[in-house]
């Protein structure tokens, strides 16, 4: 028997967390014909998601264990192609994450499972790495997981990816667990050369200090001057357009610095200027972050200037990193906690991330990029930590937002926990 979402009773037992509800369950079938119970353990919902795949959002260790005893398979995948060891990287929940990864262990498929890719072809590493989670990257290299496999669709490896989110501490993470500073991209783009398009100067520095090679090139051209004019109108310029391209230089970091429009990326590539320790890069980039944002709710009211900033991740990030290097020292602003307990954080990830992409409507009323999230494991975790880092914004108003999109369930998870 199934409800109108396609979940079956196990299903439900999983999505509340009721592992002795679960335990009575899996008893109750033990008896019908193996076929049967396989298909009733496996069974997906109208998200294909299996009971598995719910405990695991659920970050519930009981429920998913006691379905892996009974034959829950971990290799099958949901609608957007995430195994449960996808999700449980993806939602941080370490006990389960440490529970498929010794059962994987255990029956000889981790390897092939902890390479598997979803339908964006990212593996369960891309995955904790695009959504911030650290101790799921720890947990996931020490069983083997590859940290410099390229994702299916550009070549990005985790490396490329946590420049991306503009993650210092999961560079560092990334760096010291073998991660290769000059990976490649199908298009022959490193890590330094994303830090030096997005203009971050700590990515850069900690880049350069780890051995990156600013002289490597990618594939990008430098674009000549005066092409795109009406001369492109008729054959004979868009021939001379087309071979001055071809004879432009390729782009490394120097020109990925140039283009950004940073005199002082230069000095870094050089190596004159060093990257600070983790502790002083955190002192140090408190309170110029606090003060940029101040200047945060003018600049989100132009949204075409925002929109224009998203080379990769949210623009808030974009507006307030850029501006945290260049901005004098201040006191932080008084600020409510941004912070959502994780089993909280798992739940509202859940609602917003789910088929009706919740997260789109709450996206365009906070003014970010709907496209850039997109690309994005799990687009809610993203605005979370928007959230959690910049003074603009705190889950009182996260928690208002929410309410006026409908997204009630959502609105209490965050109001139960705004101003704690």
């Amino acid at each position: 028997m199934e409800n109108l979402d396609g979940d079956n009773v196990l299903h439900v037992a999983a999505m509340f967390r009721r592992s002795k509800a679960m335990a009575s369950l899996l008893e109750a079938i033990s008896g019908v014909p193996p076929e049967l119970r396989a298909a009733m353990i496996n069974s997906p919902n109208a998200d294909r998601q299996t009971p598995l795949h719910v405990a695991t959002l659920a970050g519930d260790a009981a429920c998913a264990g006691l379905l892996l005893e009974a034959g829950a398979q971990s290799h099958l995948v949901d609608r957007a192609g995430n195994t449960a060891l996808h999700l449980a990287a993806q939602v941080g929940s370490a006990p389960v994450l440490r529970l498929l990864l010794q059962r994987l262990g255990a029956d000889g498929s981790a390897q092939r499972i902890l390479q598997q890719t979803n339908y964006q072809g990212l593996s369960p590493l891309h995955v904790a790495v695009q959504a911030g989670r650290a101790e799921s990257v720890r947990l996931l290299c020490q069983d083997g997981a590859d940290v410099a496999a390229p994702d299916d669709t550009e070549g990005r490896s985790p490396l490329h990816m946590a420049v991306e989110a503009r993650n210092p501490d999961m560079c560092r993470l990334l760096l010291d667990r073998g991660a290769a500073v000059d990976a490649l991209t199908f298009a022959d783009v490193t890590p330094l050369h994303i830090a030096c398009k997005l203009g971050d100067r700590r990515l850069v520095a900690l880049l350069i200090s780890a051995g990156a090679d600013p002289r490597r090139q990618s594939v990008e051209r430098q674009i000549p001057a005066g092409s795109g004019t009406e001369s492109e109108e008729d054959e004979a310029g868009e021939r001379e357009t087309d071979e001055a391209e071809e004879s432009a230089p390729r782009l490394d970091a120097f020109l990925y610095a140039e283009m950004a429009g940073d005199s002082q990326l230069e000095q870094i590539l050089l190596g004159r200027v060093r990257a600070a320790s983790p502790e002083v890069e955190a002192a140090a980039a408190a309170a110029p972050v606090a003060a940029a944002a101040a200047a945060v709710p003018a600049a989100v009211a132009k949204k075409g200037a925002m929109d224009s900033g998203m080379d990769s991740g949210l623009g808030i990030t974009q507006e307030l990193t850029s501006a945290s290097d260049v901005a004098p020292a201040a006191e932080p602003h008084p600020r409510s906690p941004g912070c959502l307990p994780e089993s909280a954080e798992r739940r509202l990830v859940a609602i917003l991330d789910g088929p009706d992409k919740a997260w789109r409507e709450l996206a365009q009323v906070l003014e970010l990029d709907v496209s850039a999230l997109e690309q994005r494991a799990s687009p809610t975790a993203h605005i979370l930590r928007c959230v959690k880092k910049y003074d603009n914004l705190s889950l009182e108003y996260l928690a208002k937002v929410l309410q006026i999109l409908g997204q009630d369930e959502a609105h209490r998870i965050v109001r139960d926990h705004a101003g704690q």
